[in-house]
């Protein structure tokens, strides 16, 4: 194994609450690579190559995560583009389990919803390294008409808005590891357990620091605050490391004494712009404006190396004999430490999960944690009462392929499944059919279920309960 070659492997998950891009910036990232032979650039946006079924293209939405291997300078970046619908939020733990970065995106329109807040969680759960995509700018130009101020005050209440749900966690953690050291036998906090405590400072987005880039997926154009450093570091003669800690936040820049300022520092009534909007946000308003051709801002500001320069690595090894290229399998005789591929010959071993090891004293990996629990539940029978095995086999392989289903038989001897909503289970029933099956099948109105618990003090009832046990022994 070359370990420097393992070093090159990228593998990033896209996340996002559902039409906020993913797939359109998964066609551009894909298209960017190996000069255009997986995918023209001018389709780009337009094919949804990752969204490999029918009934993806069929209803635009992504609904099984799909991978791809791709190439960005020295590296090899295993792509993994995931739904958004909360029905499917089990391929997004997948996933993020498959990956050592994600790149969230955010509407920079509708901002934060509620599936944003899931799939932040999911990727704290699974410790990626996040880097935020805020998606769909040209909107807040040709849709919203915002001005460069105004369209700067959106985007600094997304990035704090982002960054207190990312707080959140990290105080949720941090009490609870504080608990968790108090009832150690110690029951002091000593220095190291004080420096556990602080490991997860830098989880944070600021764009200064690489981790924000601004995008327009759809016509296939994206930025970085560091290409503008590096762009006016000799205009103005100052250094690029500079420019780029100060072009984002209450920086000003006075042209007369050619100095960086805060805003204390502004005289009364000064109608200075920040730097963001002075050398960002108003040149890009105006080429925008101006040239109405999207292939201009994508030759000026290319988006591959707006959101690709901001990989990490995670080593791992994996045995595989299958490279997932979105809509397709390409096979291989050898794999490097850190990719994500597929192995053929598994499903009599494999009932779910499982963590695949060349020695015995390997533990397995912790089971994924999902953000929903499967609730809708339906019974489901072959038209045909012949086809009972060809479903059974059917109902196993769905098992396999979908971690969050779930599949149960009732008291009455009916086969029950649970997946999470109405167009979960319209995927799986349609899986079922078409692909697993390959039987007609009828399926039953919807199950209630119920479910009892104890409230108070149960010492009583359990007493009760051994006391009618015992009465009724006698």
């Amino acid at each position: 194994m070359d370990e420097s070659d393992a070093r090159n492997i990228r593998n990033i998950c896209i996340l996002a609450h559902v039409d906020h891009g993913k797939t359109t910036l998964a066609d551009h990232l894909i298209a960017s690579s190996g000069d255009g032979e997986l995918l023209k650039p001018r389709l780009a946006g337009k094919v949804r190559y990752m969204d490999y079924l029918d009934e993806e293209q069929r209803r635009a939405i992504t609904m099984k995560s799909s991978s791809i291997s791709l190439r960005y300078k020295d590296y090899s970046l295993n792509l993994i583009d995931s739904p958004g619908h909360m029905d499917f939020c089990s391929e997004v733990s997948t996933a993020a389990r498959l990956s050592d970065g994600a790149l969230v995106l955010v509407d920079a329109v509708e901002g934060v919803h509620i599936q944003t807040h899931a799939v932040l969680r999911q990727a704290w759960i699974e410790k990626l390294t996040p880097c935020l995509v805020l998606n769909k700018i040209d909107r807040l130009i040709c849709e919203l008409r915002l001005s460069p101020m105004e369209a700067y005050t959106r985007l600094i209440r997304i990035v704090h808005e982002v960054n207190g749900i990312v707080s959140a966690y990290k105080s949720e953690k941090y009490l609870s590891d504080v608990d968790s050291i108090l009832a150690s036998p110690s029951g002091e906090i000593t220095d190291e357990s004080l420096e556990l405590l602080e490991d997860d400072e830098e989880v944070t987005f600021q764009p200064q620091k690489g981790n924000v880039v601004f995008v327009c997926a759809l016509d296939g154009w994206g930025f970085g605050v560091s290409e503008f450093a590096n762009f006016y570091a000799s205009k103005l003669g100052a250094k690029a490391d500079t420019l780029q800690k100060s072009l984002w936040g209450p920086r000003y820049y006075i042209p007369k004494t050619k100095m960086i300022v805060g805003k204390k520092s502004l005289s009364a009534g000064s109608k200075t712009k920040p730097m963001f909007v002075q050398f960002v946000l108003d040149p890009l308003w105006q080429v925008y404006e101006a040239a109405l051709d999207p292939g201009v801002m994508s030759r000026w500001l290319p988006l591959s190396d707006a959101v690709l320069s901001m990989a990490y690595i995670q080593e791992a090894e994996l045995h595989s004999i299958y490279l997932m290229m979105g809509q397709g399998l390409k096979p291989v005789n050898e794999v490097k430490a850190g990719n994500v591929v597929a192995i053929r010959g598994l499903g009599p071993y494999i009932s779910k999960c499982a963590t695949l090891s060349s020695t015995r004293n390997c533990w397995p990996l912790a089971s994924m944690e999902f953000q929903v629990s499967p609730t809708l539940r339906v019974a489901i029978e072959p038209s045909d009462p012949s086809d009972m095995s060809a479903l059974m086999k059917g109902l196993r392989l769905l098992n396999r392929a979908d971690p969050f289903v779930e599949i149960t038989v009732s008291a009455r001897g009916e086969h029950v499944l649970a997946a999470a909503g109405e167009v979960h289970l319209e995927r799986c029933i349609k899986d079922l059919i078409d692909r697993f099956a390959r039987v007609n099948i009828e399926v039953s109105s919807p199950l209630v279920s119920y479910r009892e618990t104890i409230e108070g003090d149960g010492s009583n009832l359990l007493e009760s309960l051994t006391s009618l046990s015992l009465n009724t022994w006698d």
